[in-house]
């Protein structure tokens, strides 16, 4: 298991993979945050962080790669040192090492994800037509060339390469182009005729086109899978599109961001464990096509425990969207026993300037609420299970799990009653690398639903005995599913 540290120092003949791979949406909307834990023999001090000799002496290793490949070099792991450790024992020396993968690095960036109607550099331009002295307050006049997009109230303006300071327009005169516009406080240096105006406002796109930007913006644009253009050239096309205004102000960490636009727009991001690229999802739904990977009963390790999710159990959704510069909201109910109503934005201004993200039109709040709450509308049957390495009778056949991948899954109720080929979903799971198998998967069903608890959405569920036959409806009162 070759490791190579800081890309110059290989440890490979001294380290082991130690503890456990873990990874989980342990909510609909989490991020996806890898740790990796190695543990270096180190009996002369090569490694260790305490000694000037050291290879992590100092903090030059925060946020250093390391690379794990296997023994025919392809890469198992790329990822960023967290932590470093040392630990003196009956065993010897060692040195430890914590690291996230890139995408863990970067959660905490602040974003800004904006509309750059005007700038320097640009062929679309607006300027300042007469020199604006130091304190100047009132209307300023500006030409435009290029044809730039109108300028809107609530949108922000500095002035040539300066990103501060940064005025807030509060009225506008004139569209098709703007021709003039006023801030909100005197300006704190003079600005000279023919200044380019940087004006940042409101941008609209659909959530994974948002979601993209934002993991390139951080420099993860080699990682970033083909499934956010396709979702995001759907969304564009159906008019499911967000309007979105972070501004660095705001101080929006990349982690809440990717969370909200996530989250309003169901959509899921994923890291492939083996590659490392990210891509993203559309719903924990099934929508009918083949799923090909199974988990079937002799591939289980107890225990195996099933329960009902009633955390998003939702009767109804509230939705604020953008309605010229102002908000409206697109209501829904579905039938559902919930209590709960889906409002994932909060509204207190009837300003749309004011939302960092809203949706763009009654059409995208429609179809997101409608598509959440009428999944949520019952609580969701969650399966706990241990997995071999691999398909029992097939050493060689390894289950690949990752968040997000779909498996038909065959669970042996007792008393001949099998719950069979159920579409279903990983939420989470844990793998011990020393043991080499899943102490934990967690998957969702997607398709399954209690007929005693919500009748009118049952979906197909194929309950059978293990000759094959098909159960009926008594049989599911008498086994008390």
């Amino acid at each position: 298991m070759p490791v190579t540290l800081l890309n110059t120092t290989s440890a490979g003949s001294f380290t082991r993979n130690k503890g456990t791979d873990t990874a989980a949406l342990s909510s609909v909307f989490d991020l996806i945050v890898r740790e990796r834990n190695y543990e270096i023999s180190d009996p002369l001090g090569r490694f260790s962080p305490l000694s000037s000799k050291g290879l992590f002496y100092g903090l030059e290793w925060e946020n250093a790669p390391i690379e794990e490949t296997d023994s025919d070099g392809k890469v198992l792991y790329i990822g960023a040192i967290n932590n470093v450790g040392y630990q003196i024992g009956k065993d010897g020396r060692k040195t430890s090492v914590t690291a996230r993968d890139q995408f863990g690095v970067l959660i905490d960036w602040t974003v800004e994800d904006a509309d750059l109607i005007s700038f320097i550099g640009s062929t679309k331009q607006y300027t300042l037509t007469s020199l604006a002295a130091i304190g100047a307050t009132g209307s300023l006049s500006i030409g435009a060339s290029g044809s730039p997009s109108d300028i809107p109230v609530g949108a922000y303006v500095s002035f040539g390469l300066n990103i501060v300071p940064r005025y807030q327009v509060t009225a506008v005169t004139g569209s098709g182009p703007t021709t003039a516009i006023t801030l909100d406080r005197p300006l704190e240096a003079a600005v000279a005729a023919g200044s380019v105006l940087r004006v940042i406002g409101p941008v609209v796109k659909s959530g994974p086109k948002a979601l993209k930007d934002a993991l390139v913006s951080a420099g993860l644009g080699d990682k970033i899978g083909y499934t956010f253009d396709r979702l995001a050239a759907s969304d564009s096309t159906s008019g499911y599109n967000l309007r979105i205004f972070v501004r660095q102000e705001s101080k929006i960490k990349l982690s809440d961001h990717l969370n909200k636009v996530m989250e309003l727009t169901n959509t899921y991001i994923t890291v492939n464990t083996e590659t490392g690229v990210i891509d993203c999802f559309r719903g924990f739904q099934y929508d009918g096509t083949p799923i090909f990977d199974s988990i079937e009963p002799a591939d289980q390790v107890l225990d195996i425990t099933a329960t009902f999710d009633k955390s998003k159990f939702y009767y109804a959704y509230d939705l604020p969207y953008a309605n010229g510069g102002g908000i409206a909201i697109e209501s829904g109910t579905v039938t559902s026993r919930a209590k709960k109503r889906w409002q994932p934005i909060s509204y207190s201004s009837n300003k749309a300037i004011d939302f960092p993200v809203v949706y763009d039109t009654s059409v995208a709040a429609r179809y997101f609420g409608q598509l959440v709450s009428s999944y949520y509308s019952v609580p969701r049957v969650r399966i706990r299970t241990g997995l071999k390495r691999a398909k029992s009778g097939h050493p060689r056949n390894f289950f690949n799990v990752s968040l997000g991948k779909r498996f038909l899954v065959t669970v042996r109720l007792g008393d001949g009653q099998v719950l069979s080929a159920q579409p279903a979903i990983v939420t989470a799971y844990t793998y011990d690398k020393q043991k080499q198998y899943y102490p934990s998967v967690e998957l969702e069903l997607t398709n399954w639903i209690n007929p005693k608890s919500f009748e009118a959405a049952v979906q197909g569920v194929a309950l059978a005995a293990e000759s094959g036959d098909i159960l009926s409806t008594e049989a599911y009162e008498e086994i008390g599913v």
